[in-house]
């Protein structure tokens, strides 16, 4: 088993960023992507519940401040009317996207 590194989960919402500053300890890159990965999930669970759509960025970096990961990660709810639908010739069901992580990358 590897050395455990500290690493920084950082969320960039817009104009807002949310540092971490405590971190967690990890063996590896690939352990370090998936918490990120569950990270990002977690709030994208979150803010669904709360009826919201977001659009956010975890970022990891180690020690020293260097980003070794990026998660863009984004929710979106979309409803049609089934009337409205129907109108413009569509089939009259309603269109629920899944929230979806997006652009994991290492």
């Amino acid at each position: 088993m590897g050395a455990l590194r500290r690493y920084f989960f950082h969320i960039r919402h817009d104009d807002q960023f949310i540092e971490d500053f405590e971190g967690q300890e990890f063996a590896s890159l690939k352990a370090v992507r998936a918490e990120a990965i569950a990270a990002a999930r977690d709030i994208l669970a979150s803010d669904v519940k709360s009826g919201g759509a977001t659009k956010f960025r975890v970022e990891v970096t180690d020690a020293s401040g260097e980003t070794v990961l990026m998660v863009n990660a984004k929710a979106q709810i979309n409803l049609s009317s089934a009337r409205a639908s129907k109108q413009s010739g569509g089939d009259g069901r309603q269109t629920l996207p899944a929230a979806q992580t997006a652009g994991a990358r290492a």
